[in-house]
């Protein structure tokens, strides 16, 4: 992986199109040079899913967007003039569009393999509490769902986890549904407020408990005419991504500066500590989707989606 660090960045913070209520927030680095390869442009959700493009961003030699929530990346999935050559998305989002025909996007690796928890007090989970929940119909939305069938809390879901952590701090709910680093990030903020919180469930070990594999939560599509016709570019920047999670996996310490001088705006975690902290709860495994079938296939049936031959890059 290239170590050359290239200081100056193009922040520009917009405001996305959005089919919620909340307005919502993109930030996009535009590369201020292009190397030998192509420049591709990059869509990814903040949080967990964008600390992988920690790197390229800073080598800044493609155009990445980070957003809250998932209705942007929907939305650039069926856009019939792409915008983008690849876009991180929850798993069944992508593959239900690409077997249905609905998007020229195919999933090509498996990238998160969940970092879900429940955030609250220690005896938060009670019948006719509130529950602050973000992710309904997707990948997020369908775990909590499925582990907690028979929980008789209030069921409130935001558009994002950034608000479903904002209802838990601001007391509107006992309870939230947070992806690391908002997690830890949350416990840490409410202790400055003296609030004791916690983190009272791990959704990873209770599915790991129930179906004995891990479930991948989301993926990187590539749009397949860009790979067909930027397949090495494509390769190139995918192998710079695995390389950064492989290391960042053996030595968590090396996030901290590099997540500091990209900035919280685009990464949409706190600080680089926070995100050192919270590594190993991310899930972060660049995995082939080809070599991941069974397992996308034992979760994607949960959202009936039986046929993900054709959503895959070959």
């Amino acid at each position: 992986m290239k170590k050359l660090i290239i200081l100056l960045l193009s922040l520009m913070v917009l405001a996305g199109c959005s089919t919620t209520s909340k307005d919502m927030i993109e930030a996009t680095i535009t590369p201020t040079s292009t190397a030998d390869n192509v420049s591709l442009n990059i869509l990814a959700p903040k949080g967990a899913t964008a600390l992988p493009l920690t790197q390229v961003i800073i080598e800044n030699e493609h155009s990445v967007t980070t957003v809250d929530g998932s209705d942007v990346l929907q939305a650039a999935l069926v856009n019939p003039d792409p915008e983008y050559d690849i876009i991180i998305a929850p798993t069944n989002l992508g593959v239900k569009l690409a077997a249905a025909g609905k998007t020229s996007y195919k999933l090509i690796d498996i990238l998160t393999w969940g970092n879900l928890y429940l955030v609250g007090p220690s005896d938060a989970l009670e019948s006719g509490k509130e529950i602050a929940l973000f992710g309904e119909n997707a990948v997020v939305g369908l775990v909590f769902e499925d582990l907690y069938q028979d929980l008789s809390m209030n069921k409130t879901y935001y558009p994002s986890v950034a608000e479903a952590q904002a209802a838990l701090l601001s007391d509107n709910a006992d309870v939230a549904l947070l992806a690391e680093p908002a997690a830890t990030a949350t416990i840490a903020k409410a202790k400055e407020n003296g609030k004791e919180l916690t983190i009272i469930a791990d959704l990873q070990q209770m599915w790991q408990e129930k179906y004995g594999s891990s479930y991948p939560q989301a993926g990187i599509f590539v749009l397949e005419e860009s790979y067909e016709n930027n397949k090495d570019s494509i390769d190139m920047l995918i192998s710079e991504i695995r390389s950064f999670v492989d290391e960042a996996n053996s030595n968590n310490e090396m996030v901290v500066d590099i997540v500091d001088q990209v900035g919280s705006d685009i990464l949409g975690v706190p600080n680089g500590n926070i995100a050192s902290k919270t590594w190993n709860r991310l899930n972060l495994d660049v995995v082939a989707a080809n070599d991941a079938q069974e397992q996308l296939k034992n979760f994607l049936q949960l959202f009936e989606i039986n046929d993900i031959e054709g959503a895959l890059i070959k």
